[in-house]
């Protein structure tokens, strides 16, 4: 991940901190905001590298129920990841995944 980390720390200028979901998981900031994060599971998953942005919501489970009223698909969740949130992993009508976050981003 480190490669990573010098790769988007040059590029738009994001630091970046450990995170607290149990992998080799860490946040990336801009004037101590959280913008993004980066997990290193495409090896554990045996998946190819690749971006799944996900978007905060205050109610994962209500995000959910509105995903499949408009015709997307739901692959994943919501999952709890104590203590900080919970998440899923959805599709649109169209195919694009991403991620769907309810909860907040921890430091060590």
């Amino acid at each position: 991940m480190t490669a990573s980390q010098r790769f988007y720390g040059a590029v738009p200028g994001w630091e970046f901190r450990r995170g607290t979901l149990g992998r080799p998981f860490s946040v990336a900031e801009v004037d101590h905001t959280p913008v993004a994060g980066i997990a290193a599971v495409a090896g554990e998953f045996a998946v190819p590298v690749a971006w799944t942005p996900y978007f905060a919501v205050d109610d994962a489970d209500k995000a959910v129920t509105r995903i499949r009223e408009r015709g997307g698909t739901v692959g994943v969740g919501p999952v709890p990841y104590p203590p900080s949130g919970c998440a899923a992993l959805v599709a649109d009508q169209e195919g694009a995944t991403f991620g769907i976050w309810e909860g907040r981003v921890l430091s060590d």
